[in-house]
């Protein structure tokens, strides 16, 4: 199983996968283990973490290097360790710029999904009035249709008054014309009367504004006076 290094507490971590040149020795600044404490563990064990920024780890490379030179180490793990704070220096610089790109981006998003809030906020409130303005137009749509039948109904009934007194009229006319036809001539009293044509009957005479009618006058007949009385349409 992998072994890894398991700094002990007041230790910056080390990289991952780092292993100690020969000849190393730890920082003298940094403290002493725990007892018991052991330096290399299975990748699997449980260990403790420090959550140390990058300059932990350049720190780490410092000690390595002191202790390097402090336990007789030659120069090319000097330059190695050079190296090594060199590249690490460069990461840090690179991570800053991400992080005040991506500090930028959110500042950004955030903005936007601020506006994009307020702007469906709005647009439920638009889509709320719209609703309550067509929930009106609906019921004036009724009101409109129940005042349309409800006139409709009037004509109808307007129109079956309007025929049933064109149809009685016809009729009375009917009957007027059908009166005029079969008013007759009665011929004259035996005794010398009038010569006029008779009344065919009393609602003739009244029509005409005769009733009552009297023996001699123009329309006068025996058959509108029913008692002989000589006046007929009394």
């Amino acid at each position: 199983m992998t072994q890894v290094f398991n700094p002990p507490p007041g230790w910056p971590s080390a990289p991952a996968g780092w292993a100690p040149p020969e000849g190393w020795r730890p920082d003298p600044s940094w403290p002493e283990p725990p007892p018991g404490w052991p330096l290399w563990v299975d990748d699997s064990r449980p260990r403790r973490r420090w959550a140390v920024p990058v300059t932990g780890v350049v720190a780490f490379v410092v000690g390595i290097l002191f202790g390097a030179v402090g336990g007789g180490g030659d120069t090319a793990a000097l330059r190695d360790a050079d190296a090594t704070i060199d590249e690490l220096t460069q990461d840090v610089e690179v991570l800053t710029d991400d992080n005040v790109g991506l500090t930028e981006e959110k500042a950004a998003l955030e903005s936007a999904g601020a506006e994009l809030e307020s702007a469906v906020q709005a647009a439920e409130a638009e889509v709320a009035r719209l609703s309550g303005e067509l929930e009106a137009l609906a019921g004036q749509a009724q009101d409109l249709a129940a005042r349309e039948a409800a006139l409709a109904e009037q004509r109808a009934t307007v129109e079956a008054a309007a025929a049933a007194v064109a149809q009685r009229e016809s009729a009375v006319a009917q009957a007027e014309q059908g009166a005029g036809a079969r008013a007759a001539v009665v011929p004259p009293p035996a005794g010398g009367g009038s010569s006029t044509a008779a009344f065919e009957n009393c609602s003739a005479a009244r029509a005409a504004g005769a009733a009552p009618v009297r023996r001699g006058e123009a329309g006068y007949g025996p058959h509108l006076d029913r008692d002989g009385d000589g006046v007929g349409c009394e």
